[in-house]
């Protein structure tokens, strides 16, 4: 009976030893665990790199020396982007859909434009789609203000105007000889197309012996008056 306490009070130290051999090995691990994390954290962390409220480590918007430019240098730069869309203007601009009544266009204001049917050839057209196709990029002539949508109206038909009479006065100083096609008469003559614009053929200058009626679809060799 003596011998069982003595082994019972063994077995507890023993047991105690375990626990404590354990808890230390635990430890040493843990210890092992946060060095290494320690280390890791340390060599991914730059050097000298300054904490969000040091002042030296915020940047001055005034001092843009580095940068090659100042503030008021960049609100020019960005000044000559801001259009300023006048009439009389001609500007490129991209077709991005057709409608019933016009085309809307993007050049580049703040909102789209419109171009009304009428506006879309100097000549007849069916429908838009005889002239223009979505995405197409071409020039387009600025009609009037903004209204008060912001919205300009454009004009395809006064650029072709303008070009057209270039082109007819510099005909017309090389007394160059032209064909047309006879599209109308009435009392006084006949009626033709040159370069888009009107002309008209009086009948006093009518070389052919046709009445004026038969000379619809004819064409007919003309110079300037």
């Amino acid at each position: 009976m003596s011998g069982k306490p003595s082994e019972t009070v063994q077995d507890v130290k023993t047991d105690q030893t375990n626990e404590t051999e354990k808890a230390r090995d635990t430890n040493d691990k843990n210890n092992a665990i946060e060095n290494i994390d320690n280390s890791i954290e340390e060599e991914s962390i730059p050097k000298n790199v300054p904490a969000a409220d040091e002042s030296f480590s915020r940047v001055n918007k005034n001092d843009l020396e580095s940068a090659g430019f100042t503030l008021d240098e960049f609100a020019s730069l960005l000044g000559k982007y801001d259009y300023n869309f006048k009439p009389g203007d001609i500007v490129n601009g991209t077709v991005f859909a057709l409608e019933s009544k016009g085309a809307m266009i993007d050049i580049g204001a703040k909102t789209a434009a419109f171009m009304p049917m009428q506006e879309v050839s100097i000549n007849r057209v069916e429908g838009l789609g005889d002239v223009l196709q979505p995405t197409e990029v071409r020039e387009f002539f600025i009609m009037s203000e903004e209204n008060e949508d912001g919205q300009l109206s454009l004009s395809i038909r006064r650029i072709e105007y303008q070009r057209a009479w270039e082109r007819v006065r510099q005909l017309q100083k090389e007394d160059a000889t032209i064909y047309s096609e006879v599209f109308a008469t009435n009392r006084g003559g006949a009626l033709v197309r040159v370069e888009g614009l009107r002309g008209f053929i009086p009948g006093s200058h009518i070389s052919t012996r046709k009445a004026k009626e038969e000379l619809v679809a004819d064409f007919l060799p003309l110079k300037f008056l």
